[in-house]
């Protein structure tokens, strides 16, 4: 969460608009279902083990149908707390790049699909939530020697100082 002093306050003078910032980029990985909790099957849970400690996790894999029906459902959901918190939601509205600083392509079938859902899920965050928007004009480039690894998400470092700008200028709008 993002903490933002606007003058816009509605309460009192230097009050506290609280923001939230998102993007949807790891919304590409399946879900982990135990009973009534949901988890991201992430790099970093797979490291946990979670499907040898408990035998009766289920999965939901990314990009289907049933997939997305959760998620939507969670957006819903956060977007009522969002609502009852008074907290204005910034959406990042990052895709995946279609290749590399060095000029690799990525799979373009792969950067198409992955690329159309993010589309739709970002579509769906503003028909849900009254959000602000940092939308790019630029292509996105990846980082071909990011220190995670070369994705389509891990992105050059202009295209990240080119969010802090947007992200700058809502701070701006918002005062």
């Amino acid at each position: 969460m993002i903490r933002h002093k606007s003058n816009r306050s509605e309460d009192a003078a230097g009050e506290f608009q609280p923001l939230s910032r998102h993007n949807l980029v790891d919304e590409r990985f399946p879900l982990l279902v135990k009973g009534e909790s949901l988890a991201t099957y992430s790099n970093e849970m797979k490291q946990l083990k979670p499907t040898e400690r408990y035998k009766d996790i289920a999965f939901i894999e990314a990009d289907t149908t049933q997939h997305y029906d959760v998620w939507l459902n969670g957006l819903r959901r956060f977007s009522d707390q969002m609502h009852d918190q008074g907290t204005r939601v910034i959406l990042n509205k990052v895709q995946f790049a279609e290749k590399d600083a060095l000029g690799h392509n990525f799979p373009p079938n792969f950067i198409r699909r992955h690329n159309r859902r993010l589309m739709r899920m970002y579509e769906a965050f503003h028909s849900e939530l009254n959000c602000l928007s940092i939308e790019y004009h630029n292509p996105f480039i990846a980082d071909p020697v990011h220190r995670w690894n070369r994705a389509p998400f891990h992105y050059v470092d202009e295209v990240n100082l080119e969010f802090m700008s947007k992200l700058d200028d809502v701070f701006k709008a918002l005062c």
